[in-house]
């Protein structure tokens, strides 16, 4: 039993020619995305390709920073970089975007995998309070994200007839199956699989059930015991229940999931208390309109902006106070904004 810093350990001296692609190898190509590649992005933007390896060494060189509330470590780049199954892996297409006045935070990258195939993975929410502000829009719109991977999508896969796999984490595995689903039909066909690591699904206002459709029997759905983000809007896929080292929302931290050989170790049913949240969350979604929903999303994030703040971690200390402050929010209504101004 480990994690997938051990499964890297072990496994790494095997290509994925020598033993097929698997949901561990998704689940680190879709927590690599977190690293901020941009101080190389000439060399990986369009169809520039470069080597895995060579880009992690290059931004281990250079002093690399990690978009997310989690922490990357040197340890699992270096690991992946040594590694014969993830070194010689091609990176390109790499597109990041941040627009505060779009509330827009995306990422996306291509891995060309040595099977032929290749990867994309959506980056997840990051630390800033506008990434934050733009996974509630999702209970009122369509946000920004979610049309830039369709655009992504459309993009990339036109451009190359070979097998795909989409996937993230978080908001990322949100925008794996909003962008799969909404994309050109000739593009889809190329899909093989989506990974939807932890991530919420959609309001049922915004994305129609037979959207979902053409591509549900492709989806792989994963969540850890203690799931909270990936029950927001829950999608009707089945999922699979990974037991985690951490407890309570840190779980949804995929470093802390549990991997025995090539799959995760599972149990049977959520965390109660996590269904207890989940309740709460639904019970909003279901009470309140959409032009509530926005007026109310609206109020509590200026309120996080009005401070001063760009980042979570300002407003809040850490996945426990957010998870905290995500009852806060739906129990206290128009006057949760006072919370924020501290």
């Amino acid at each position: 039993m480990g994690t997938v810093i051990n499964y890297l350990k072990w496994r790494g001296d095997l290509t994925m020619l020598e033993r097929p692609f698997n949901d561990i190898d998704n689940l680190i190509l879709s927590m690599l995305i977190y690293i901020d590649f941009y101080k190389i992005r000439t060399e990986i933007r369009c169809g520039n390709k470069m080597q895995l390896s060579r880009a992690l060494e290059e931004l281990l060189d250079r002093g690399y920073t990690s978009n997310c509330l989690l922490e990357i470590k040197p340890e699992f780049l270096n690991l992946i970089s040594n590694s014969k199954r993830f070194g010689n892996i091609s990176i390109s297409d790499y597109r990041d975007i941040y627009d505060k006045k779009k509330n827009c935070q995306f990422a996306a990258i291509k891995y060309s995998l040595e099977d032929g195939t290749a990867y994309i993975a959506f980056r997840g929410t990051d630390k800033t309070i506008v990434g934050w502000r733009e996974n509630f829009m999702m209970s009122f719109k369509e946000t920004e994200a979610q049309l830039e991977a369709m655009a992504y999508i459309n993009d990339v896969i036109g451009k190359e007839d070979i097998g795909y796999r989409i996937g993230g984490h978080s908001k990322g595995g949100n925008l794996a199956v909003y962008a799969s689903a909404r994309c050109k039909g000739n593009n889809q066909n190329k899909i093989l699989e989506i990974y939807d690591n932890d991530g919420p699904g959609f309001c049922r206002e915004i994305m129609q059930e037979e959207l979902l459709g053409s591509i549900r029997s492709r989806i792989h759905r994963i969540v850890p015991e203690y799931c909270v983000i990936g029950m927001l809007f829950e999608l009707d896929v089945p999922y699979q229940i990974v037991m985690s080292n951490e407890k309570g929302i840190n779980q949804h931290d995929a470093f802390s999931w549990q991997v025995e050989g090539e799959k995760f170790l599972l149990c049977d049913k959520l965390n109660p208390q996590a269904q207890y949240l989940n309740k709460i969350l639904n019970k909003w979604i279901e009470e309140e309109d959409m032009e509530h929903r926005e007026i109310f999303v609206k109020q509590v994030f200026d309120a996080m902006e009005s401070t001063g703040a760009n980042e979570i971690g300002e407003v809040t200390n850490g996945l426990n106070s957010i998870e905290d402050a995500i009852i806060e929010i739906l129990y206290s209504g128009h006057k949760t904004k006072r919370c924020f101004i501290i």
